[in-house]
């Protein structure tokens, strides 16, 4: 069949057997958006307990406008001529969402009937069963009866709608429209597709029959004058599911936006094609560098499927499209392998693979026909140097700095902030001597939920010992909270991974439980970690940081440091009587049979320097005024130099004490030599 445009049929008008006024049916229209917060906090109950009881008790007819404020809404998109002319009908636009519309009119204790009126004027929490029933008692002369159909080929809808004058006398409008609505009853997304967390939509405006100027009514109706209206329009292309397709009218007159009666046709079965995909594989490691999808297809309608096209597109580019083929029976399921690879590009990666047609027509279900892989990550070709400093300062809020690639996400409550997220009005930073650091709020994920994020790997080929440190603040919630904080290596791309580091619960925590959810460090609530990694020394080495939600607090990290050092070796004559041999890895020589190790030049007994390395200890960390120094007997020659390497402090001490109070703060490298010892050690200066 020929797409229908628009078609519009009258039947004759009669006058019936008269009867009396009957109960008007409540129309509640709301502007409401997917990324607006009060939306997602008045909605679900809303819908809950007003909404769909009263739908079931054919009290109530429900039409949804999805707005273009406060942020991205992708179903405003898809249809907003018709939206913003609803919206701003009501003037919801100079108003807010979400805001409702009652019988044409914006609701409150001082225009609606049923008392008991709370919250803001329109505001869909205000609702109570008794304004509904105040509403629905309200009598008018208006009775609809209305029914739809589609076509053969499901291009189009038809609409039939039946009118009454039903009172003993005769009415008088000013401006009388039908308004029709074709709406989605329900929209169920996987992931929320805008900012504030709501997947689910109910009574969704799609399409106003035949637009949103409506209808034209004749404006006097006889005492049993009756009127038959038959609309016909074509169905958009993007209406996600045919079996969810519901019509909603109403007679309204323009001069006065009253609602005089509203009536609503509900889903009826469509019997068509209907195939869904899922993406069976994933890339192998983050050093892949081409992936070629492989994906099952289900017919889950009742028709046989014989043939599909397909589309695969990689961060946003054409689809490069495939055909597939075969026999496909009801309930059944079938692998494919696409011919053509998707080539990655370095970083973060988003891959959709959709069903573009189904026998050579429409799916009525698309719901289905979607698979969207948003993380995958193919890290850059060159290494990060080391020494690496992450200090967040530079990614934007919400976000996440380059080399920092989002994985294991469970929630999207992990994220880069400073001060403006909340209740704090100082620094977010380390110790607050920053604006920015990383935080996971694990009040948002679920009970076991988990956050991550992998940072393109780094080059410590060429260091004899690696050295991880990062500043973190948790607090738990309560005591039996285990919040969980994991650093994971790997050394072949993610293919297989260690743990460098795991703390939970009191072990993780840096200050006492606060019992709010909503954590905001000062500076005594951080703390310094520092892991040491030279099992990777020689290596290229990923990093994976990961939170494990388990009772719900906020946790930050910051500073986030990875450094490498070399010792560089002294060549000597050993004497001649002496055999040199490996240990666990570790070449040492027997001379006269004791056993040394070489240390600056010398024979040093083997386990004397690593004894004595060992007990040397800077404290406290982080410091403000002075470091201390035990381990050390006499003399000492004490350097400290800035995370750029600059020499800042050069001096000779013997009281084991020197003082760091004119240094800025930030992480710094301190080296001590005191005649055989030769240490690094790094602290944290706070200010």
């Amino acid at each position: 069949m020929k797409k229908l445009l628009l078609a519009i049929v009258f039947s004759g008008c009669a006058i019936g057997m008269i009867a009396q006024p009957v109960s008007r049916k409540v129309l509640v229209e709301e502007a409401t958006n997917a990324s607006c917060p009060p939306c997602a906090a008045q909605n679900p109950a809303f819908n809950a307990n007003i909404v769909q009881p009263n739908i079931a008790n054919d009290k109530l007819v429900a039409v949804k406008y999805q707005a273009w404020w406060p942020g991205f809404d992708p179903m405003y998109n898809q249809n907003t001529t018709e939206l913003d002319a609803r919206i701003t009908y009501y003037g919801f636009n100079n108003i807010g969402v979400p805001t409702t519309a009652l019988n044409g009119r914006v609701p409150d204790n001082n225009n609606t009937t049923g008392g008991g009126w709370s919250g803001y004027a329109g505001g869909p929490y205000g609702y109570t069963q008794a304004v509904i029933d105040a509403e629905y008692a309200d009598l008018t002369p208006f009775s609809m009866t209305m029914s739809h159909v589609f076509s053969n080929d499901l291009d189009s809808v038809y609409v039939t709608i039946g009118i009454t004058n039903v009172d003993v006398t005769t009415f008088t409008g000013s401006t009388m429209k039908l308004q029709v609505a074709l709406m989605e009853n329900e929209i169920i997304y996987n992931t929320a597709p805008g900012t504030n967390g709501e997947t689910d939509f109910y009574e969704v405006m799609r399409k106003m029959i035949p637009d949103a100027s409506g209808t034209t009514l004749g404006n006097t109706w006889m005492a049993g004058q009756s009127q038959t209206i038959t609309l016909g329009a074509a169905i958009p292309s993007y209406i996600f599911n045919y079996n969810e397709i519901a019509i909603a009218a109403w007679i309204q007159d323009d001069a006065t936006q009253e609602v005089w009666q509203a009536e609503h046709s509900q889903p009826i079965p469509v019997n068509g094609e209907d195939m869904g995909i899922a993406l069976n594989n994933g890339v192998s490691d983050y050093c892949q560098s081409s992936f070629t999808p492989e994906v099952t297809l289900t017919n889950d309608g009742a028709n046989p499927i014989t043939a599909a096209t397909l589309g695969m597109s990689l961060n946003g580019s054409a689809p490069m499209i495939e055909s597939w083929s075969g026999n496909l029976m009801p309930g059944s399921s079938a692998t494919y392998t696409f011919t053509n690879s998707a080539t990655l590009a370095g970083g973060a990666n988003t891959l959709e693979i959709a069903i573009l047609d189904v026998n050579g027509g429409v799916d009525i279900n698309t719901t289905n026909n979607l698979v969207v892989d948003d993380a995958i990550i193919s890290m850059p070709a060159n290494a990060l140097a080391l020494d690496h400093d992450e200090t967040f300062e530079s990614a934007q809020l919400g976000g996440y700095p380059a080399n920092v690639y989002v994985d294991e996400y469970d929630a999207d409550a992990m994220w880069t902030v400073n001060q403006n997220v909340g209740a704090a009005t100082w620094n977010l930073g380390g110790f607050e001597n920053s604006a920015q650091s990383m935080r996971w709020r694990l009040f948002s994920f679920p009970a076991g939920g988990q956050g991550g994020f992998v940072y393109t790997y780094m080059d410590a080929t060429e260091f004899d010992s690696v050295n991880l440190s990062f500043s973190l603040a948790y607090a738990q919630l309560d005591a039996s909270a285990t919040d969980r904080l994991e650093i994971l290596a790997s050394t072949d791309c993610g293919q297989s991974w260690s743990s460098v580091f795991d703390e939970q619960g009191s072990n993780l925590a840096t200050a006492a439980p606060d019992g709010q959810n909503t954590f905001y460090p000062v500076a005594a609530d951080w703390t310094t970690r520092d892991v040491n990694m030279d099992a990777y020394a020689g290596e290229t080495v990923m990093l994976k940081f990961r939170a494990t939600s388990n009772g719900g607090n906020c946790m930050y990290i910051d500073d986030i440091n990875v450094s490498g050092d070399t010792t560089v070796p002294v060549v000597v004559d050993p004497p001649s009587d002496t055999t040199e041999v490996t240990i666990d890895g570790q070449v040492v020589y027997v001379i006269d049979g004791d056993t040394f190790e070489l240390f600056d030049g010398e024979f040093v007994p083997l386990g004397v320097q690593e004894a004595a390395n060992a007990a040397v200890v800077v404290f406290p960390n982080p410091a403000k005024d002075v470091l201390n120094i035990t381990g050390v007997n006499g003399l000492a020659n004490v350097k400290i130099y800035d995370m750029s390497g600059r020499l800042v402090m050069n001096q000779a001490v013997s009281s084991n004490v020197i003082s760091v109070a004119e240094l800025q703060a930030g992480v710094y490298q301190v080296s001590i030599e005191s005649g055989d010892i030769n240490v690094m050690r790094r602290v944290t200066v706070s200010r």
